[in-house]
């Protein structure tokens, strides 16, 4: 239930900070101090490494997120929170609203949206935020809090791609770098045992499955292990290649179908032109790398910002739904959904024309590495305006005249 939730989200940013005292207490930050650095660039997600600027006093600093910007954090930069237009980028659930497509926006959404994102960023990001702030006063009296380092940072570069993302309020300096993990395939990854699975299953529809690092079969329950089997080994016109762990499996009866790999070169996969479809969790790495590929997605968003993407990639026409609930249950829905999405010519055609629209794109990784070379440019400790912004001033106003839209057209001379 929800409480259970709010203790294991407290527990990993208890982790967080216990991980940052440690850090600040490590004699490499000793030695680290001894060092000038042109840059520093840093995550986000955690803000110790934000609180370690005011310590190492780099020249300059660059912020990094490598998932869909939390509102909680926006807002420390100076973005407005804008729950009326676009949907939290963390939740523990994938709403009907998202599977089709965030089309209709009434209040009840809108109250739900404001709810989700207050749950992830006040017990999380903000209690990291309180905690990790104490830690670095101890060291500086002084320390200016992290909204201040933040702002005084020269950017933001962000794991989103602008042709996968959706159209939302941004600012100048935060540069989406989506698609700098995408390399060419390297055939060589593929190793032999793997190439005589593709080669035998030729003939038959090829889909991966993977459920990311942190949905392993090892934390998976009993009965949604099962209900897993059940639904792939019903499909016996589909080679499906598992990416996890063996041993985990040893509880459970695998299908002939099923082809259980320790690990497996995700990229070189999506790449080589052999899978027809990637059951995946939805983390912004496996998305990315699946519409660069061309390869259509089956989403079963588990939690944070997978849900988000889901809906993005809905929006995009390469992504069909199965609810994490429904595992639980029983394994009809995932058979059901597999089966229609292997049959989906719209689903296929749809990724593979977002696929050439990337490659047409540009190259993201030169995108990231002019801005970062943009910055080393700019002169030492030079103040970088990046996310200073004025909206403060008017957001009264402007909180005024949008309640003129409440109103019906003939009410309001405007």
């Amino acid at each position: 239930g929800f409480f259970s939730f709010y203790h294991r989200k407290v527990n990993f940013s208890r982790m967080m900070e216990m991980q940052c005292r440690d850090v600040v207490d490590s004699e490499a930050l000793t030695i680290l101090n001894k060092t000038k650095f042109d840059l520093a660039i840093t995550e986000v997600f955690d803000l110790c490494g934000v609180g370690l600027f005011n310590l190492l006093n780099p020249e300059r600093t660059i912020l990094a997120s490598s998932v869909p910007l939390h509102e909680y954090l926006g807002e420390k930069l100076g973005l407005p929170k804008s729950f009326d237009t676009v949907p939290t980028k963390f939740r523990l659930n994938t709403l009907p609203l998202h599977r089709q497509g965030f089309k209709k926006f009434g209040i009840g959404e809108l109250i739900d949206n404001a709810i989700q994102s207050a749950i992830w960023g006040m017990n999380m990001f903000g209690y990291v935020e309180e905690a990790e702030s104490a830690i670095f006063k101890e060291i500086d009296p002084m320390f200016p809090g992290f909204q201040t380092l933040l702002r005084n940072a020269h950017g933001l570069m962000e794991n989103v791609h602008p042709l996968l993302d959706l159209s939302k309020p941004t600012l100048q300096s935060i540069i989406p770098i989506g698609g700098i993990t995408v390399g060419e395939r390297s055939s060589n990854l593929i190793r032999k045992e793997l190439e005589e699975d593709l080669e035998e299953a030729k003939s038959k529809k090829r889909i991966l499955v993977s459920f990311g690092t942190v949905m392993n079969p090892k934390i998976m329950d009993f009965e949604i292990k099962r209900n897993l089997m059940e639904a792939l080994g019903k499909l016996e016109e589909v080679v499906f290649f598992w990416n996890g762990k063996r041993k985990l499996m040893m509880d459970i009866e695998v299908p002939s179908n099923v082809k259980i790999h320790d690990w497996l070169p995700q990229n070189d996969l999506l790449a080589s032109g052999q899978i027809d479809l990637f059951i995946s969790h939805m983390g912004i790495g496996s998305m990315t790398e699946a519409a660069y590929n061309g390869v259509p997605l089956l989403a079963v968003p588990i939690f944070v910002d997978q849900h988000y993407n889901f809906l993005c990639a809905s929006r995009l026409g390469i992504a069909r739904f199965v609810d994490k609930t429904s595992l639980r249950e029983s394994s009809d829905a995932l058979t059901t959904a597999i089966r229609e999405a292997i049959h989906d010519n719209d689903l296929t055609v749809n990724s593979k024309q977002l696929a050439q629209n990337l490659r047409n794109f540009g190259d993201q990784k030169k995108r990231m590495m002019d801005y970062i070379n943009f910055v080393l440019s700019l002169p030492p400790h030079s103040p970088s305006m990046a996310f200073l912004n004025f909206h403060e001033g008017f957001s009264f106003k402007l909180s005024l005249l949008s309640l003129t839209h409440l109103a019906p057209n003939y009410a309001v001379s405007l």
